[in-house]
């Protein structure tokens, strides 16, 4: 019911933007780094993480850079392995393995589809039950967990207040316009790359990065076509027949 991902190679450079929480992320790296000190001076819930955003933000790469800056591995608990199970089933898999495991990121993505299904404020006592949960990982892990959901609103104060939250937002205009720049660019081999980066990001607007990266696969596809110049009519036909599948609404992504 889970994935262990070793040797992971990206860290904190490989992440475009995301200053404030790449900040918060470097407190827990020193923390884990010191964390005998940490212990002593009573420092509690830092390895406790909510990432929460819309799809296609960046979450899942965050907790892959963090694993890289602390060289941990990851325990990925994945949603579709636990479909047929009760909310219950998956936090006990939670603190089950952040008691076996220490030097390591417990990362459960899309916690809705775990987690979210019972209502925490309508369930009072599934709500006690979690806070129990998460109350007693804090008190006895040595690795970081991070839940990752796409609407926090969902959950219960109860469950937000015993984390810290991070909010990841679609990337703004540099984000963009940096993202496609490092993506395009790779085929400068193969194909010219003629876009106005700064026009590609404004056309782009209130995308995520799965999106663009979807927009730059369109764009892959014509370089493999045999085109051999990347212009901003290639990059707006390639956003136009995304556009047309899917919309531009990131919730696609």
């Amino acid at each position: 019911r889970y994935e262990v991902i070793n040797n992971v190679k990206l860290n904190f450079s490989h992440i475009i933007g995301k200053e404030n929480i790449k900040k918060e992320l470097s407190k827990v790296i020193t923390a884990f780094k010191k964390k005998s000190l940490a212990k002593k001076i009573g420092l509690k819930r830092h390895n406790l993480l909510v990432f929460d955003g819309p799809v296609g933000t960046g979450k899942t790469f965050m907790v892959k850079a963090l694993a890289g800056e602390l060289n941990f591995p990851i325990i990925n608990i994945k949603s579709s392995n636990f479909f047929n199970y009760s909310s219950a089933k998956v936090l006990n898999s939670v603190d089950s393995f952040s008691k076996r495991f220490q030097d390591c990121i417990i990362f459960v993505d899309e916690a809705e589809k775990m987690i979210g299904r019972h209502s925490m404020d309508e369930d009072s006592n599934f709500d006690g039950y979690i806070n129990e949960i998460f109350d007693g990982v804090s008190g006895v892990t040595n690795a970081i967990v991070v839940i990752a959901v796409n609407n926090l609103a969902r959950f219960g104060a109860g469950f937000s207040d015993r984390f810290v939250n991070l909010k990841f937002e679609l990337p703004n205009l540099f984000e963009r316009k940096e993202f496609l720049a490092m993506k395009l660019n790779k085929v400068q081999n193969h194909a010219e790359v003629l876009v106005n980066f700064d026009e590609a990001a404004r056309e782009t607007e209130g995308m995520s990065f799965r999106d663009l990266e979807k927009i730059c696969n369109n764009v892959f596809y014509m370089v493999l076509n045999g085109q051999r110049a990347i212009t901003d009519d290639t990059f707006s036909d390639a956003a136009r027949s995304f556009k047309t599948i899917y919309g531009t609404a990131s919730i696609y992504g």
